[in-house]
């Protein structure tokens, strides 16, 4: 078993997966919808050698709860060096985003050394959301800086280049509730 749940299903309820490699063999995700892990909806994976995301409607599940998630896989040859990454997996009912934060300002800022600075950023919190993340740019990337459920951060170590600057973006995660991220941009 992955990850023993409890999460009711509704006609909207989508499972997502993002996923690397298994390429070779076979491979699926089940949801459970018994509690002793009898009965299990099973949905097949492409196996690709870049990170793929695929999302399956559960909506025919609707009514029921899903108890547990589990994956399988299968060959009918030896693979060899096999490796399958499991990503981001997330169960959601509700497809609406949450609001964008508002009247995102800097409260303080401070210059630690040259590569380092602080700041204090502060927003109006969005209705709803349980779980506030902020991101700073690196590169092309972005990078997690903090998570919190106010609406004030302290950010104790920010890149001199970003230190005024944010980008906001909403997102959800089931497992935090309705997550709202706050990225570095440019002010």
């Amino acid at each position: 078993m992955l990850y023993s749940t409890k999460i009711p299903v509704t006609e909207t309820t989508k499972l997502s997966v993002s996923h690397k490699g298994g390429v070779g063999a076979a491979a699926w995700i089940a949801v459970a919808t018994k509690e002793d892990y009898s009965e299990y909806e099973w949905k097949e994976l492409t196996p690709s050698a870049d990170w793929s995301t695929q999302t399956f409607d559960l909506g025919s599940l609707a009514g029921k709860t899903i108890y547990a998630v589990k994956m399988f896989f299968d060959h009918d040859t030896d693979v060899k060096d096999y490796k399958f990454n499991l990503g981001q997996l997330s169960i959601t009912s509700n497809q609406e985003k949450p609001a964008t934060p508002a009247e995102v300002t800097v409260r303080a800022k401070r210059l630690q050394n040259a590569q380092e600075a602080e700041a204090v950023l502060n927003f109006k919190g969005v209705a709803d959301a349980d779980y506030y993340e902020v991101y700073e740019k690196d590169g092309d990337n972005w990078r997690l800086l903090t998570g919190s459920s106010a609406t004030t951060v302290y950010l104790p170590k920010l890149a001199v280049q970003q230190v005024l600057k944010e980008r906001l973006r909403t997102s959800r995660l089931w497992q935090l509730g309705r997550t709202v991220n706050v990225q570095m941009r440019e002010l």
